[in-house]
């Protein structure tokens, strides 16, 4: 087996220097850096975890608990940009998914407490309250895409009013001035904050007609979409809109569905802005989809730099989303 000492008398350094390159210090000229990982790969050498683990009382080790968001297109974002960042910062990502019983969810923090990990970030699938067991909150914790609803731990979500908000002034910006909004189920808290986002820009523009629509009933998880019922009224009505936004990319793809079928066409005869990116949607419409992106990726590197800097202040942040124009609006 290949030892420390064995890679410093092939770069010609101390042992003391290889192990300063392996654990990322800075005292290393790169060219003697570069000597001792070319010397690392051409012996095939790797550091001995569990040692170095009991010397620096650290695993290196970052726990990531996706309470579904694993199995979520919307999501799978966020955990890519928390691995990456955790990564860069020479920290190991171990994603464990829970079911929506959270019946696995004792047996994901054992196995995250018996690798020692240097901290846990708990991933939603959605934007909405949490309350993590008292088990979770002894170890330095992050929320990410959900918040505490005890208000005790650290957080990041996206802005949900804002996002509303600036693709609200877009469509009044580009000349609309009958907008209807096919709202989200009003019991999640993206269907109230980009309900009240589109309603205070509407309302800032005294010119501007532009009212909810409910295009989402039922209970969160048995939803029944009204989008059908609504577009029909809507294209019916002398109360007729130049602009329809829609609460997720889901439903935008229904109103082109409905659109068509009136002989009507997205981002021609009627403007089509909506929320979330999907990119399977967004790009496969034609035209193409208008929509607000969601931060996950961004969300992901915060929790992870929140985390490692040590600095566990309860902080609620909100990070901006970026509208991604194409030609349905």
């Amino acid at each position: 087996m290949t030892t420390i000492k064995d890679v410093a008398k092939a770069a010609g350094t101390s042992f003391k220097t290889v192990s300063r390159v392996i654990n990322n210090d800075d005292n290393v000229t790169p060219e003697t850096r570069k000597k001792v990982q070319d010397a690392i790969k051409a012996l095939g050498y790797r550091p001995n975890t569990g040692a170095r683990m009991i010397r620096s009382k650290k695993s290196g080790v970052i726990g990531l608990i996706a309470d579904q968001a694993g199995m979520s297109v919307h999501s799978v974002n966020l955990i890519r940009g928390a691995q990456e960042e955790a990564w860069a910062q020479g920290k190991f990502l171990m994603v464990i998914n829970i079911d929506d019983n959270h019946q696995n969810m004792d047996a994901a923090i054992d196995k995250l407490l018996e690798r020692r990990v240097e901290g846990i970030i708990y991933a939603a699938m959605y934007h909405h309250a949490v309350n993590p067991s008292d088990e979770l909150r002894a170890v330095p914790l992050v929320l990410a895409n959900c918040y505490d609803e005890r208000g005790e731990l650290p957080c990041v979500v996206p802005d949900e009013y804002a996002a509303a908000c600036d693709v609200t002034r877009h469509l009044i910006n580009t000349g609309h001035r009958r907008i209807a909004y096919l709202n989200l189920n009003p019991r999640i808290i993206a269907g109230r904050e980009r309900s009240r986002g589109f309603l205070d820009t509407i309302h800032q523009h005294p010119a501007v007609d532009g009212w909810t629509e409910k295009a989402i009933s039922g209970e969160i998880g048995q939803e029944v979409s009204r989008v059908d019922e609504v577009m029909s009224n809507l294209l019916n009505s002398d109360r007729r809109p130049d602009a329809i936004l829609c609460g997720k990319d889901e439903i935008a793809m229904s109103v082109y569905f409905s659109l068509v079928e009136h002989s009507l066409q997205p981002g021609h005869d009627m403007a089509v802005a909506s929320f979330d990116n999907l990119e399977i949607i967004a790009e496969s419409l034609k035209p193409g989809l208008s929509t607000m992106a969601l931060p996950h990726y961004e969300m992901g590197q915060w929790a992870i730099r929140h985390l490692l800097s040590e600095n566990l202040e309860i902080s609620h942040e909100r990070l901006s989303c970026d509208f991604i124009r194409r030609a349905s609006a």
